[in-house]
C-alpha cells in the first residue's frame, strides 16, 4: 500500500501555515488543533518527523505510529478538550514498507474563537502557534466580517398648497433641491401622481411617495459622485471618494436604466418613461469592478421603505430608507436662505426620514487585498452622504468648510498668477 499523492506532496515541503508534523501522539496537544481551527484550517500528520535536505530545505519523513489503538484513544481525549467542537476528519495511510501515518484534516472553524479546556486561545501562524491577544480575540468574537452602520437624519418638506419645496427655501441644501426639482417635473407630467403627496389621510400612499423621493435622491447622488473630481486648481476634491483616484482598483459603470426594478418600481421615476434623465439623475454609477446594484422595497411593516445595495462577493454597501411620523412647521435650525415668517411656518409639512447607511466587508487579509480600499470607500461615502442628506451636518459644518476651501483655492490661484505674470503682447 502506498501513500496518496496528496500526502506525498505534503511530505515534500516543510511545516507551515496549514501543515504540521508530529512524530508521535505525545507531541500533539489540544491547542495544536484549535490553532488551525482559529486560522484557515490545516493538516496534522502523526508519525512523521521533519528533517532537512543538504540544501537546508525542510521536509517530512514517515517514521510510523507506534501503538495505533492507544494513539486513537489519546486522540479522542485531545479532540474532546477543544471548545467548541472542532470538525476533524481522521484517515490512516501507510508507506510501502508498512509505516502507518494518521492524517488529521481540520476545517477552518465556523464558530471562532476556539479554545482548550486549559483556557488557551491560540492561532496558527507560519509554522507555529501564537497566543491570541485581546484585540485579535475581539475581532474573532465579532466574526469574519466587519459590519458598520451610520444613521442619517434627513427631512422632506412639502407645502400644502402645491406639494413642493419652495425655491426660496433651503437654497444650497442639495438633497432638498433635487427633491424640489423632481416633484416639480413630476407635477408637470402627471399632476395626479403628486396628489397623494398632499393627502395626509392616505398615509401609506404618501409614505411610498416620500420613500420614492429619497430613493431617487440617493441614486442621483451616486450617479454624480464620480464627477466631483477636482477643483479648478487641480487638487482632488474631498467630496470625491478616494477609490476613484486609486488606479489599483478597477472600476466599472452601471447604467441607471439597467438597475432591476428601479425605474419601473419607483412611482415618481416611472412617470418619465424613457425620458427618465429629465428627473435629474445621471446616466450611470461608477463602482468597483465586480460590484452590482440592486433596489428592493420590503414590506414597510417589517423593514425599510427602500433598500439600495451595492454588493459583490467581497461585501456590500447599503442604504435603507425608513419613514417616521411627520409634523407640521419648520424646525428653527433648518438650513434656509430665506427665513419663513412664523405665521407661515405651519403651512409646511415635515417628513422625518432616517437613512441607515451600512457596510459589510471581510476583515483585511492577504486573500482579500482590496478590502482596505473598499472600507475606505465606504468611509468616504458616509462623509459625502452626510453633507448631502443630513441637515444637522449641513447646518454645522458645510458652509464654513466651503468658505475655507474657496479661500484656499483663490489664494493658490493668486500666488500662481503672481509667480507667473502674463507676458506683454
Amino acid at each position: 500500500m502506498a501513500l496518496s499523492e496528496r500526502v506525498k506532496s505534503l511530505l515534500q515541503g516543510p511545516e507551515g501555515l496549514e501543515v504540521e508534523f508530529k512524530s508521535q501522539i505525545k507531541g500533539l496537544h489540544p491547542e495544536d488543533i484549535t490553532a488551525f481551527a482559529n486560522a484557515r484550517g490545516g493538516t496534522i500528520l502523526i508519525g512523521v518527523e521533519e528533517k532537512k535536505r543538504d540544501t537546508g530545505e525542510a521536509y517530512g519523513v514517515p517514521i510510523g505510529v507506534r501503538g495505533m489503538a492507544d494513539t486513537m484513544h489519546s486522540l479522542q481525549s485531545i479532540v474532546a478538550a477543544c471548545n467548541p467542537k472542532v470538525e476533524i476528519r481522521i484517515t490512516e495511510e501507510a508507506t510501502e514498507d508498512g509505516k502507518a501515518i494518521l492524517i488529521l484534516d481540520i476545517e477552518e472553524g465556523k464558530a471562532k474563537p476556539y479554545w482548550t479546556s486549559a483556557g488557551l486561545y491560540v492561532i496558527r501562524r507560519t509554522g507555529r502557534n501564537d497566543a491570541i491577544d485581546p484585540l485579535m480575540l475581539k475581532d474573532l468574537l465579532a466574526g469574519p466580517n466587519e459590519v458598520q452602520q451610520t444613521t442619517i437624519q434627513s427631512l422632506v418638506i412639502a407645502n400644502d398648497g402645491d406639494g413642493s419645496i419652495p425655491s426660496m427655501l433651503f437654497f444650497g441644501y442639495r438633497f432638498l433641491m433635487f427633491v424640489s426639482h423632481l416633484w416639480s417635473e413630476v407635477q408637470k407630467k402627471s399632476p395626479e401622481s403628486m396628489a397623494l403627496l398632499r393627502e395626509r389621510n392616505h398615509k401609506d400612499e404618501r409614505d411610498a411617495l416620500v420613500a420614492a423621493s429619497v430613493e431617487a435622491a440617493i441614486i442621483r447622488w451616486l450617479s454624480y459622485l464620480a464627477g466631483m473630481s477636482v477643483y479648478m486648481d487641480g487638487r482632488p476634491s474631498p467630496m470625491t471618494p478616494r477609490l476613484f483616484f486609486d488606479k489599483s482598483i478597477e472600476k466599472t459603470e452601471i447604467g441607471v436604466a439597467g438597475i432591476p426594478g428601479l425605474l419601473s418600481g419607483n412611482p415618481l421615476l416611472n412617470v418619465f418613461g424613457d425620458n427618465w434623465a429629465a428627473s435629474g439623475i445621471g446616466k450611470s454609477i461608477v463602482v468597483p469592478k465586480g460590484f452590482s446594484i440592486s433596489v428592493d422595497r420590503p414590506d414597510p411593516n417589517k423593514g425599510p421603505r427602500s433598500l439600495i445595495k451595492i454588493h459583490a462577493d467581497d461585501g456590500e454597501v447599503s442604504f435603507a430608507v425608513f419613514r417616521f411620523q411627520g409634523a407640521r412647521g419648520i424646525p428653527p435650525n433648518t438650513p434656509q436662505a430665506v427665513r419663513v415668517p412664523r405665521e407661515q411656518a405651519h403651512e409646511y409639512w415635515i417628513d422625518q426620514i432616517i437613512i441607515l447607511v451600512g457596510s459589510t466587508f471581510p476583515r483585511p487579509s492577504r486573500e482579500k487585498p482590496k478590502v482596505d480600499a473598499y472600507r475606505a470607500w465606504y468611509a468616504d461615502l458616509v462623509s459625502n452622504f452626510k453633507l448631502e442628506f443630513d441637515w444637522h451636518e449641513y447646518v454645522e459644518s458645510l458652509p464654513d468648510k466651503e468658505i475655507v476651501r474657496t479661500q484656499m483655492m483663490l489664494e493658490a490661484i493668486l500666488h500662481k498668477l503672481e509667480g507667473n505674470p502674463p507676458k506683454a503682447q
